[in-house]
């Protein structure tokens, strides 16, 4: 089932390993996701008090250095976690056999789902579910590896039969999310910004951990069947 409670504690228990040997770089990595956020918020806040238009070109542009920037870092993230997992080679060697090349898979998944999106807005979310295994194939399958397969028809092929326990799971990863995403500048309340930020970085890497699980148990499902 996608929906584990087993996996999720599964998940919770690695955790702690999983931070302990990347702690550094995770934080770092979250650091630089805030710093995008947080000066969003400053400009926003700027805006709203100037009532200038000015910023918003500014506003514009740290949007698409912030989506490139986020975007590696995603990809990143979720091939340090692969790489804990299984790998023998070194984080730094690992990320240069694969960061490339997630790179571009992540691009192809999301603007074929964009462009499903603007034909209808539903296609476009089944084909960003039916997409999330596509870093996982990228940095753990061994026929992807040797070019035998396609990332994005390899997760299709996978998340075939199990498109709603996933998009079931997003949508609560989502709201949980959410629920830990604060509208305030880190000056104007420090407190709770950082609060919230320490339970979202948490809840990115136990929900990488869990997404990397349920790929390889449906990986092994249908090996089986």
């Amino acid at each position: 089932m996608v929906l584990s409670w087993t996996r999720l504690k599964k998940s919770c228990r690695e955790f702690p390993a999983v931070l302990k040997q990347y702690f550094l770089i995770f934080t770092a990595m979250h650091i630089v996701n805030l710093f995008f956020s947080q000066v969003m918020i400053y400009l926003q806040e700027l805006r709203m008090t100037s009532k200038d238009d000015v910023y918003i070109p500014i506003m514009l542009i740290l949007a698409l250095v912030g989506f490139v920037v986020q975007s590696i870092i995603r990809t990143a993230w979720t091939f340090i976690i692969c790489h804990f997992f299984k790998s023998k080679l070194t984080l730094q060697e690992f990320l240069r056999h694969h960061l490339e090349q997630g790179l571009i898979e992540s691009l192809r998944a999301f603007f074929r789902a964009v462009l499903w999106g603007f034909v209808f807005i539903f296609p476009g979310f089944h084909k960003f579910f039916q997409y999330q295994f596509v870093l996982y194939i990228v940095g753990l399958d061994e026929k992807y590896e040797k070019g035998q397969s396609d990332a994005l028809d390899e997760s299709v092929r996978l998340t075939k039969g199990h498109l709603t326990g996933i998009s079931f799971l997003l949508i609560i990863f989502g709201i949980l999310g959410f629920m830990t995403t604060t509208g305030y500048f880190i000056l104007d309340n420090p407190l709770q910004v950082l609060t919230l930020e320490t339970v979202s970085f948490a809840l990115m890497i136990i929900q990488t951990i869990y997404f990397l699980h349920l790929f390889q148990d449906i990986t092994a499902e249908k090996v089986r069947a």
